[in-house]
């Protein structure tokens, strides 16, 4: 019975995803075709992995390629990066489906803007303990979000690693923007 009802459980919540998020492509920031094919310096990668191994990652289930991990910032990261003051207002983004465990007390959401590409629970789900859900359907990040300082190229799109604290526990994602400044105001 009590497998019956996980798999029930399970199947609603694809269900609640699909009917949320559709199987839409969405844009993202962190796009530029130029790095499509994108090599790090060996030494930023091997720096990016070093910090990888410290916080606990199994480097052979990253949501990208091992090789193309760096600590080096785009380009794109530092465009209006003195603008940061004039942003007074956050960015908000589309809750295009939502993951409720209750066997874990785990509940994300899901951006198909911020993972335009390759999304699993584990790797791009959002910790709610990272956002302040809005009156509709759609969230901003809140000051408990920090940037971790590794990145990464797939195919185009640059990918960062997030962090965020629930329960006295450290929580990581991976998000397609150039930086948290990127992430929270855009």
């Amino acid at each position: 019975m009590k497998t019956l009802t996980k798999l029930v459980s399970l199947s609603l919540l694809l269900l609640v995803g699909l009917a949320i998020g559709g199987a839409t492509q969405a844009n993202a920031e962190a796009y530029n075709p130029s790095y499509e094919n994108f090599a790090p310096s060996q030494k930023a990668n091997e720096e990016a992995i070093r910090l990888l191994k410290e916080s606990g990652d199994d480097l052979q289930n990253l949501p990208v390629p091992v090789e193309s991990l760096t600590i080096e910032q785009p380009i794109e990261s530092t465009i209006g990066a003195n603008s940061s003051l004039i942003r007074a207002t956050k960015r908000s983004y589309n809750i295009d489906a939502i993951l409720i465990d209750k066997n874990t007390n785990r509940v994300e959401y899901r951006s198909n803007y911020l993972a335009p590409a390759g999304f699993t629970w584990y790797d791009n789900g959002i910790p709610t303990s990272a956002v302040t859900k809005g009156s509709g359907n759609w969230f901003q990040f809140n000051g408990n979000v920090a940037d971790t300082g590794i990145g990464a190229y797939d195919q185009g799109w640059y990918w960062r690693k997030f962090s965020t604290i629930t329960n006295n526990k450290v929580l990581y994602f991976w998000a397609s923007a150039w930086n948290l400044n990127d992430l929270i105001y855009n």
